[in-house]
């Protein structure tokens, strides 16, 4: 027999995603604890913030502006309580981008939601688009010791803010 508390516990099962972003992206999110969302529809003026279902988006061609060299893992359950999320679907790309969209501002608090992080081990620090003394001016803001360049030094600052879990591909 169903019991209707075991119904209301059951919510949107949207599983896993993983929101990908390069260095300094990810040390603005770790310092801010937020992932601001972005203007997706001047018409309706909405915002949102992007994610994929595609633990491997990172190998193949995508339409980020940067290459993606950190992925936050998210609970995507655990959002979907908190925040509307629906999927997307580009109409101009034919294959599907397993996409998923959490129609926002932005996410507050957003280390509740992470799960792991992912860093791409052969793009860490590679191609950046800014100056050394601005990366390492925001390095030193986020509370990084050492060199910002090596993968160590940033895995030690993750694990200070309490990112325990985290994968090196």
């Amino acid at each position: 027999m169903i019991k209707l508390v075991d119904i209301l516990k059951e919510g949107k099962q949207v599983g896993v995603l993983y929101h990908w972003t390069d260095f300094i992206g990810s040390l603005n999110i770790i310092s801010q604890d937020f992932l601001k969302g972005y203007l997706t529809d001047t018409f309706s003026n909405q915002s949102a913030i992007s994610f994929t279902r595609d633990k491997n988006f990172y190998k193949g061609k995508n339409k980020l502006a940067v290459k993606p060299e950190i992925a936050f893992v998210i609970d995507g359950d655990k959002l979907s309580n908190n925040y509307k999320i629906q999927p997307f679907q580009d109409p101009k790309i034919k294959k599907d981008e397993m996409e998923e969209k959490a129609i926002t501002d932005g996410i507050k608090n957003l280390s509740k939601y992470i799960t792991k992080i992912i860093i791409v081990k052969n793009r860490f620090n590679k191609g950046l688009l800014y100056s050394p003394e601005f990366i390492d001016k925001k390095w030193k803001e986020v509370g990084g010791d050492g060199y910002y360049g090596d993968i160590n030094n940033y895995v030690t600052l993750l694990k200070s803010k309490g990112f325990n879990d985290i994968e090196i591909v």
